[in-house]
């Protein structure tokens, strides 16, 4: 029974690939279903913003702040990518929740929650480097690929089993590929994180920030899962859709190591500015803090 359904799959599987699609960062080629063009992967990442907002507890109310960070992520980092010409936009999300994520297309968001830990305006940088990175190399788009994928593929095992009818052979196959689904369908994989952080490297530097405040990020997520009693263990490394922090510290590092041998002059860590602004959100957050205590 299993080399019928393994025929089955092939022969399936080999119907649906339509061809490959090319990563515009680095030229690789990986099997999609029609690439679509910046102007429809805009509209999808436009089409999912306002539920990502929504969730979030809207959008957090400082213009100022939004401007500073907007010309920031917009106007001096987004140019240097490789796809410029992408309707970049930059929200941020009114939510005591630590996170950063961007959608295809180039929506990109933070939420007032990490803002709120961070040291620097270089450290800011590169969080947000690492987001674009993710459009960039289109991540997004070859996630949808695996889901497409995946769904077809137990869609066709579940066929195959119940056209055997074989009634002393349990479902072990469609079993085995659901259980594969979990960790298929993560978000984004260990090595694209991985060359995410190195994509925030090199548009941090290209926008005249100082790379090496990046690795900050993971510190402070790494000390947030000790307090939290959640440190690292071989479990996360397996599971997780991040690596390691430890590990992304290390390549963060050794990127900088291979790429940058002597770091151009004057690169920016703060500036003033950065500095009153996180003052405000950091004194906003406190009173999120109290307020979701009380709750």
């Amino acid at each position: 029974m299993n080399r019928v359904i393994f025929g089955l799959l092939v022969s399936f599987l080999a119907l649906t690939v339509s061809g490959c699609c090319t990563d515009p960062v680095n030229g690789e080629s990986y099997l999609c279903f029609g690439e679509p063009s910046d102007q429809e992967e805009a509209q999808i990442g436009a089409s999912y913003a306002p539920s990502f907002i929504a969730e979030s507890g809207g959008l957090y109310p400082d213009r100022a702040l939004h401007d500073y960070l907007n010309h920031i992520v917009i106007d001096k980092m987004a140019r240097h990518t490789q796809r410029p010409n992408l309707p970049w936009e930059f929200h941020i999300l009114n939510t005591s929740q630590i996170n950063a994520f961007a959608l295809p297309g180039g929506q990109v968001f933070v939420t007032r929650g990490l803002l709120a830990r961070l040291d620097s305006e270089a450290q800011f940088a590169h969080l947000m480097g690492h987001e674009l990175g993710h459009v960039t190399h289109k991540h997004s788009v070859r996630g949808q690929t695996r889901a497409t994928l995946f769904g077809l593929l137990v869609g066709a095992v579940g066929v195959a089993e119940s056209s055997i009818g074989d009634p002393d052979s349990p479902q072990y196959v469609t079993t085995a590929v659901s259980g594969l689904g979990q960790l298929t369908l993560l978000k984004f994989s260990r090595d694209q994180e991985l060359q995410s952080d190195c994509r925030g490297v090199d548009y941090a530097v290209a926008a005249g920030y100082d790379p090496r405040e990046g690795k900050k990020t993971f510190e402070m997520f790494l000390a947030l899962k000790q307090q939290a009693g959640q440190g690292e263990s071989l479990i996360d490394g397996l599971l997780s859709t991040h690596p390691l922090d430890s590990t992304r510290i290390e390549q963060i590092d050794a990127y900088i190591a291979e790429t940058q041998p002597e770091l151009p002059q004057g690169l920016v860590v703060n500036e003033p500015h950065f500095q009153d602004l996180m003052t405000d959100v950091r004194g906003a957050q406190a009173v999120y803090d109290d307020h979701d205590r009380a709750m």
